[in-house]
């Protein structure tokens, strides 16, 4: 009842890339290569936003005269 827990990685890395082979991926690795060692980029700090100018606001017209 469970107790066998022997599990062949190799079948089951090549099942689960099978399924996902099956379920329409076309490419089972990245394209492009990664450095999954290198120091991450310093996060980007947005540029300061300008202040924006106060609405222009005009009288509504009257439609009684």
């Amino acid at each position: 009842m469970g107790a066998d827990q022997h599990i062949q990685w190799h079948d089951a890395a090549a099942s689960a890339l099978e399924w996902w082979q099956d379920a329409g991926v076309d490419t089972l690795v990245e394209d492009e290569l990664r450095d999954w060692f290198a120091t991450p980029a310093p996060p980007v700090r947005p540029l300061a936003v300008a202040s924006t100018p106060p609405p222009i606001c005009r009288p509504i017209p009257s439609i009684r005269s």
